[in-house]
């Protein structure tokens, strides 16, 4: 799950007293039948102005209401809204309780028709809270449902909650009481009459029986059974309550009393004291080791119906209780030391997102690590008038789980969160099954445990296997030897130390899965983090307020070594930055970052190559960065012309009308270049090669993926020059030349290895894909001459039918060679299997094998000769050891008549293989004489002399 920044839904009126009016919001439902669902809506009650009801999903002001200047409310409002299918009647009912001028419940009742759209009539409904001084905490509509006999019944009522815990019940219009009484269980009441302790009820909840079906009582089927005498669609009310008169309060104690709002209505159309609350069960919250008792108003609670977690929420950490279980648990426990927490919101089972002293972030509380952050500051740019309000909190509101969007409120503007989800392995996205709660994604992101931490810390952390107590001790001399070089900028020692006294790691000899490495071939990624953060930095940008990521030491064989070791990825720098600066220091990061920072580093593009050539993960933005990186090292450096013409490569610029087609068709026209310094043409190579080694991996991503990154990240021009450079790799390695005609003179000296046709065809497609039909209609707008770039596709279409000749051509050469083919396949597989090399020991690389350690392999065959025709590159390779036995002498080269390689030399099988049932058994000693002594070739050339 990622957490992006956040855009504003609307501005807020102003209370009236500026500096203590308050925002109290509340959720709007739809009521259909006995089902209530949660609307895109978020109901807001502004002190001294009135009630406005807004819509997240297209963001808008749905409807408000006015109320006195004088007016305050004591708790968040709540809005019904319902549509009759009959007769097009769209009612919607707005609720919220006031404390001044009068303590009361006040109603708004509007009403439109489908017909009437412009039409809406408004009423308004009051319902007085006499003889009472105690406020309203709750307020909340509950589903109800009436036996078939009776007529012209409510759908719902109206369920208040006051602070010493009374519960009333009220019918829709306010005008009838149907219930009133105190939410405490008969034990309890008794013990409170013999005891001096008062409780007030702090929170509330209100939860549909089928939700706690499904977690709160998911474990407890006589409670189930009992509720279901009230009907299905009955209501949970749990209420929280905590004593009163006390300074410090702990989880002990307080009470947690869940009730049952029954659903059905007896024909007397008024419920009695037994049947209008009925008590379920009590339940008393364990204190956590090392808890602090809190000050009553500070401690705030949350229940999640999804979960059936109960979330206390307090300055230094969240904890969070199961009540689901017989005997309640503390499911998990989430503390800090310096920042202190101000809101906090569960928006999956696994996820809380909290705001505090520098960043909003989300957290996985089982883990105790960050999913996702972004700074504080960049949350407070967004928000406009700031310094006007003098208001930097934020608190959350609510969360909508299927849009992904979080509410919040800082100051007068209302803000929206999008939380995005972590894409699968195939680019899809699915919020209903996030996947955001694994292990795999809390590894590297660990919060360093509190000192006031709650829950009990292991002594000893579990190790890696090849990783002992000892060892830790030793890394920890070496990580202090390994600073000193950082701190002296002697990256020459740090190699040096680096490669002595990286431990040996060699693998073990437990059995293991064929093909997985060993689990000592591992090494420990505490190194690895040390490793990059000791190279990369944040730093702020001259005359700005952004931050980017800069190499500030550079150590060249152990930096060789992470990129050839695959350990030099994005998210591994993230994970080491923020381990090393912590999670604030290090702000959003662009995709590109790392190769940015490296590019600046060295601009001679040597490990930018190396990176690319390697195995290290890289998304698409990357590459696609890589790209455009690439584009502008390559126009900085282009050589000058002497007619002042660039070629049609990469270096394109705007050309004229005359030589756009000459420069197009003969890209290997000579020109006559001015002087260039050496260092300009080999960073110029090796952007070319770089490029060249980007578009490859590219060609490993679905397709529609790079065609997204290529259109967010690249220019129309930009994505134009890479599909002349395709052009120009098309035509120069050959596959448009037809293997009977004579095409123009080879390159004698080329030092950029050709594409492969499968890679310009996969990345040319993208960049059309990518440019578009607008695109490609405003082609002219950066271009002098619009007819070359209208005749674009056609010269690319005539392009590729040549190529796809000359595949053509190769598919009828390939089943003519086809015999040759299949031997040679089979000569390379059996020889293959023949020279597996055994495990050798993983050591650490020594100071001259640094750099060359990783290398891709290259083939171990020795070229005899190259020959170039029509453009096509010949390479005729020297006979190998392995093969001189098999083709004997030159006179008597054949082939064997079953195309298979028949080795007389190769030793027999100590298993055979039965061909009726398919057995495999051992052959015995004897067996394997007979068969060596009569192993000859099945084809063979015998020479008898009598």
């Amino acid at each position: 799950m990622e957490i992006q920044v956040p855009s504003v839904l609307a501005q807020l009126p102003r209370p009236l007293a500026v500096s203590s009016g308050r925002y109290h919001f509340g959720d709007s439902t739809g009521l259909a039948a006995t089902k209530k669902r949660k609307r895109y809506e978020v109901v807001a009650a502004i002190e001294g102005e009135g009630v406005n009801v807004y819509n997240v999903q297209f963001p808008k002001l749905v409807t408000s209401y006015a109320t006195p200047p004088q007016s305050s409310f004591s708790c968040s409002p709540c809005s019904v809204r319902q549509k009759d299918a009959q007769t097009s009647v769209t009612k919607r009912w707005t609720y919220c309780a006031l404390d001044a001028p009068e303590k009361k419940i006040q109603c708004f009742l509007d009403e439109s028709s489908d017909a009437q759209i412009n039409q809406l009539k408004i009423s308004t409904k009051t319902f007085k809270l006499a003889r009472t001084e105690s406020p309203v905490i709750a307020l909340s509509a509950i589903p109800t449902t009436t036996p078939e006999a009776q007529e012209n019944s409510d759908d719902f009522d109206v369920v208040a909650v006051h602070q010493d815990g009374r519960v009333r019940r009220l019918s829709p219009d306010l005008e009838v009481e149907k219930y009133s009484g105190y939410a405490t269980a008969p034990a309890i009441e008794e013990d409170q009459k013999k005891s001096t302790t008062k409780y007030n009820v702090t929170s509330s909840f209100f939860i549909s029986f089928e939700d706690a079906q499904k977690s709160l009582l998911k474990r407890r089927q006589d409670i189930i059974a009992n509720v279901l005498q009230d009907g299905f669609a009955s209501t949970i009310l749990v209420v929280i309550q905590a004593p009163t008169e006390v300074t410090a309060v702990s989880p002990s104690d307080i009470r947690v009393n869940i009730f049952v709002l029954p659903a059905y209505k007896p024909a007397s159309g008024t419920l009695g004291t037994s049947s209008g609350l009925k008590h379920l069960m009590t339940v008393t919250l364990p204190t956590p080791g090392g808890f602090k008792p809190l000050e009553p108003t500070e401690a705030h609670w949350d229940y999640s119906a999804m979960t059936g977690l109960l979330t206390l929420t307090f300055s230094a950490g969240v904890v969070n209780f199961d009540i689901s279980q017989y005997s309640p648990q503390i499911s998990s426990t989430l503390t800090f030391d310096e920042a202190k927490l101000f809101s906090s919101l569960r928006v999956s089972p696994q996820s809380l997102m909290a705001v505090r002293d520098s960043s909003v972030a989300i957290y996985n509380t089982r883990y105790q690590s960050v999913q996702a952050h972004v700074p504080l500051k960049d949350v407070l740019d967004v928000v406009p008038d700031r310094s006007k309000t003098g208001e930097s909190h934020i608190e959350f509101v609510t969360y909508f789980a299927k849009l992904g969007l979080a509410v919040a409120v800082c100051g007068v503007t209302l803000l929206a969160f999008d939380l995005t989800p972590v894409q699968g392995k195939f680019g899809a996205v699915s919020r209903k099954h996030t996947r955001d709660g694994l292990l795999i994604h809390a590894i590297g992101r660990g919060i360093p445990a509190s000192k006031g931490s709650l829950a009990p810390v292991p002594d000893q952390a579990a190790l890696p296997e090849n990783i002992k107590v000892d060892d830790v001790e030793q890394w920890n001399s070496v990580k202090a030897q390994l600073q000193a070089c950082v701190n002296s900028k002697d990256s020459s020692k740090f190699d040096e130390i680096f490669a002595r006294e990286f431990p040996k790691l060699t693998p073990g000899p437990e059995k293991r899965v064929k093909n997985m490495p060993s689990v000592k071939q591992f090494y420990d990624t505490d190194k690895i983090f040390f490793l990059l953060s000791r190279i990369f930095t944040i730093r702020r940008v001259s005359d700005s307020s952004e931050y980017q990521l800069a190499v500030s030491f550079l150590p060249p064989k152990t930096f060789s070594w992470l990129i050839n070791a695959s350990h030099l990825t994005f998210s591994n720098v993230k994970f080491a930055l923020r381990q090393n600066l912590g999670l604030e220091a290090v702000p959003h990061l662009k995709p590109g970052a790392m190769l940015e920072a490296i590019i600046a580093a060295k601009p001679s593009l040597k490990y930018l190559n190396q990176i690319l050539r390697g195995h290290s993960h890289l998304d698409a933005d990357e590459l696609v960065y890589t790209l455009q990186a690439c584009l502008n090292i390559a126009r900085k450096y282009a050589p000058a012309f002497e007619n002042g013409e660039a070629p049609n490569a990469i270096t394109e610029k705007p050309h004229s009308e005359d030589d756009a087609s000459k420069n197009e068709a003969s890209p290997s026209t000579a020109v006559v270049v001015k002087s260039n310094p050496s260092g300009s043409e080999t960073i110029l190579t090796n952007a070319v090669i770089a490029l060249n080694n980007s578009l490859t991996r590219l060609e490993s991503l679905p397709q529609m993926t790079v065609t997204s990154a290529i259109r967010a990240h690249l220019s129309n021009s930009d994505t134009l020059s890479i599909i002349h450079h395709l052009r120009h790799a098309l035509a120069t390695g050959g596959y448009t030349s037809r293997f009977v005609e004579t095409g123009p003179a080879p390159f004698t000296h080329a030092k950029v290895p050709t594409l492969s046709l499968s890679t310009i065809v996969s990345s040319l497609t993208a960049c059309i894909d990518a440019i578009g039909p607008s695109g490609w209609i405003s082609a002219a707008a950066f271009a002098d001459s619009a007819d070359s770039e209208a005749s674009l596709i056609a010269d690319i279409k005539t392009e590729i039918s040549a190529a796809l000749a000359g595949v053509e051509e190769a598919a009828y050469l390939k089943g003519i060679l086809r015999e040759f083919i299949r031997y040679s396949e089979t000569v390379q597989s059996s020889t293959t299997k023949q020279s597996q090399p055994e495990p050798k020991a993983i050591t650490a690389p020594t100071s001259d094998a640094l750099v060359e350690a990783g290398e891709p392999t290259r083939s171990k065959l020795k070229v005899k000769y190259r020959e170039r025709h029509n453009d096509a590159d010949i390479v005729v390779y020297e006979t190998p050891d392995y093969a001189a036995p098999l083709l004997g002498p030159e006179d008597s080269q054949l082939l064997p008549l079953s195309l298979k390689k028949q080795d007389a030399t190769q030793d027999v099988s100590k298993t055979k293989t039965h061909r009726g049932t398919g057995e495999v058994t051992k052959r015995s000693t004897r067996e394997m004489g007979y068969l060596r002594r009569k192993a000859v070739g099945k084809y063979s050339f015998e020479r008898i002399i009598v």
